[in-house]
C-alpha cells in the first residue's frame, strides 16, 4: 500500500496522490509552485534586460 493522508472534513484515510476525497468530496488545495517559478524567472529576466538596456544605453551616450 502507498502513502495514506486524512482528510481534514471527514478524518477518511485516502491514497496520498488524491485530489478529492472519495467519500465526502473535499478537493485538496493543488501546490502553486510552478506558477511561483514563472513569475520568479520572468522577474528575474526583466531586471537583466533592464540593466543590459542601461549598459547599452550609457555605451551609446558616452
Amino acid at each position: 500500500m502507498g502513502k495514506k493522508k486524512e482528510c481534514p472534513n471527514c478524518a477518511t484515510e485516502i491514497p496520498e496522490e488524491s485530489k478529492v476525497c472519495y467519500i465526502c468530496g473535499y478537493e485538496f488545495p493543488q501546490h502553486k509552485t510552478k506558477g511561483k517559478v514563472f513569475w520568479i524567472a520572468g522577474i528575474v529576466l526583466l531586471i537583466l534586460f533592464m540593466l543590459s538596456l542601461v549598459k547599452f544605453l550609457f555605451g551609446i551616450f558616452r
